[in-house]
């Protein structure tokens, strides 16, 4: 069986959560190319999910600022893809849009975290792709909070209710928007009042109209 990035990525970050550390370096050689990473070696097309696995994994590997071009190319990719997309993401491992839509605030909730803490270098991305990035993280999660059904599960299904749920937990307060703006403390997905929520609303809708939309707020 060939070997391709998504077991890759997902195995070195079993191992290393669990303290036994491993580096990227063999993923690296073997997925990298020039836009992004592959899944397998005669991929046609690439995978939004398979660059957010590969990225996850590369910020949670030993050093990860040495390996600071590949995050930089991975970054570039998925926040491009996102930013390009109208609608729902798509990606050709799995049928469920929410799959994707989780890896994305995954793997980015990884790369804000060590960023806002200072260990790795905020210079890592440029300032187009820190927006785009930043800003992608909040409509990501308000969509899916906003597809739960009246049952409390996403399309009357365990597995996509469990990918919603996941998403909803992972970011972390304050990372909603990009380098110079901050939510109000008491603004989050399930407290926000009414006013909050139509604002962000107007602005995920602006998303949908155009490359950068017409921002409402």
């Amino acid at each position: 069986m060939e070997a391709d990035v998504d077991d890759t990525a997902k195995t070195l970050i079993t191992l290393n959560v669990l303290g036994r550390p491993v580096g990227p370096d063999h993923m690296i050689a073997t997925f990298e190319t020039q836009p992004h990473f592959r899944t397998y070696g005669l991929e046609r097309d690439p995978s939004f999910s398979a660059n957010c696995n590969a990225l996850t994994a590369l910020l949670n590997t030993p050093h990860a600022s040495q390996a600071s071009p590949q995050i930089k190319k991975i970054v570039t990719f998925p926040s491009n893809h996102w930013w390009k997309t109208h609608g729902h993401i798509s990606d050709k491992w799995n049928l469920c849009h929410l799959y994707p839509n989780m890896l994305f605030i995954e793997a980015f909730v990884d790369l804000f975290s060590p960023i806002d803490k200072g260990s790795l270098d905020s210079d890592l991305l440029d300032f187009d792709i820190h927006c785009k990035s930043a800003i992608a993280l909040f409509p990501a999660c308000l969509r899916t909070a906003l597809e739960q059904q009246l049952d409390g599960s996403w399309y009357g299904s365990k597995e996509p209710t469990a990918y919603a749920i996941l998403t909803i937990l992972l970011p972390k307060p304050g990372r909603f928007a990009g380098p110079t703006w901050r939510p109000r403390p008491h603004c989050t997905v399930r407290n926000a009042g009414r006013q909050d929520v139509q604002q962000r609303m107007c602005f995920v809708k602006s998303r949908e109209g155009g490359e950068y939309g017409n921002m409402q707020m």
